[in-house]
């Protein structure tokens, strides 16, 4: 069977294997293949005797599936039907760490390299009997129990997101990174990269390991055959939560990256910039630290995504960490484009407005807006 990137294709080969049965081994697959998980399958369930067969399958050995049916079936978590139509997983059913412990988990699942499982109800010929769609969807990202931590980038292929995905996955590399998983990522993009970090924890002992930033060539994802050109920079004893800035400036390629530095991370921390630049399609970019950001006041928290150098605004303003600064202007932008024409007196108006609905509805004893305007045009008067 073709692969099934389109849903309208999808639903029109569901209905046809309604009227042609044979037809669903070949559904199934291609349910499977759309969602992107490691195996499907089409399962009846009496909640009562806990007793569950599977008539239509993919990806999964048929040792399991004979396991199943013979003995797991009856630990299987799924004794309480969920109403049609709604996808449950694991953790939407009991303890999420007794089921670890079962024999459903230890026994069944986790030999398949698997820690979870989705259902969603189709039909329900009785209140305790129902058909299902199972889904295995292989490890979780954060897993310290498994080797195969792996990111997963997806883009839609047009500007219709009900439409055709394209995605590429990116895993751990134990020779390179050492037995880790990944953890926290932080996303950003410039006009040419998509940039990932990802926080590394060992497996088994949750212990800190360092960071790792993936870069991707923007065209290479998007333009066919959507084969990604990625470039990794693993980071050691150089903090943690390396945060690429989001820009939409289109004329902007260098990434921008901000720490918390990890000589004093419990303390008074300090924050320090990195800069991507160069051609990741290439492989030519690189990754060099700039240096601390200076400042007469130090940051306690992690830094927010959108704090690095952006259109026009190269300053960086610190105004202390029990405050907040909001910054409007007459400028006006829609989706990567910054419209040439700003519109006069904007910026004034949503300040005033921000300031005063602020204190209006905050607690006078904790909350000051103070707001000031540069250079407000005429005829506009804020105060």
């Amino acid at each position: 069977m073709a692969r099934t990137s389109r849903l309208p294709d999808l639903i029109e080969e569901i209905y046809d294997a309604a009227l042609e049965p044979a037809r669903w081994n070949d559904v199934v697959v291609g349910i499977n293949d759309f969602v992107g998980s490691q195996a499907c399958g089409l399962i009846s369930k009496d909640a009562k005797s806990k007793f569950g067969e599977t008539h239509y399958y993919c990806g999964v050995d048929p040792h399991y599936i004979r396991l199943y049916s013979e003995s797991y079936s009856r630990f299987d978590p799924l004794t309480t039907l969920p109403p049609s139509g709604q996808v449950v997983g694991i953790p939407d059913l009991l303890e999420y760490d007794e089921y670890r412990r079962g024999p459903f988990y230890q026994e069944w699942l986790r030999p398949q390299r698997c820690i979870d499982v989705a259902n969603v109800v189709l039909h329900k010929s009785g209140p305790d009997c129902a058909d299902l769609l199972t889904f295995l969807p292989g490890a979780r990202m954060a897993d310290a129990d498994m080797p195969t931590s792996s990111l997963l980038v997806a883009v839609s292929e047009t500007d219709d997101p009900t439409k055709a995905w394209v995605s590429h996955a990116i895993r751990v590399e134990d020779t390179a990174q050492g037995p880790v998983w990944f953890d926290f990522p932080s996303v950003g993009f410039t006009a040419d990269k998509i940039t990932i970090q990802v926080n590394l924890f060992t497996r088994g002992g949750g212990q800190f390991s360092g960071s790792t930033i993936y870069s991707i060539d923007k065209r290479s994802l998007y333009d066919p055959p959507h084969q990604a050109s990625v470039q990794r920079f693993i980071l050691q004893n150089q903090g943690a939560t390396h945060v690429p800035v989001v820009t939409y400036d289109s004329t902007q390629n260098d990434q921008f990256i901000v720490s918390r530095w990890s000589g004093n991370i419990q303390g008074k921390g300090y924050l320090v910039c990195y800069r991507l630049s160069g051609n990741v399609g290439t492989g030519q970019a690189t990754l060099n630290r700039i240096g601390f950001l200076t400042t007469p006041l130090t940051w306690d928290s992690f830094p927010p995504a959108d704090l690095g150098q952006q259109s026009s605004i190269p300053q960086r303003v610190s105004v202390g960490d029990d405050r907040i600064l909001m910054i409007a202007s007459d400028r006006l932008s829609a989706f990567d484009v910054v419209m040439g024409e700003p519109i006069p007196g904007k910026g004034a108006v949503l300040t005033a407005l921000s300031a005063h609905f602020c204190n209006a509805s905050g607690d006078p004893d904790h909350v000051d807006v103070r707001a000031n305007m540069l250079a407000p045009p005429s005829p506009l008067s804020c105060s």
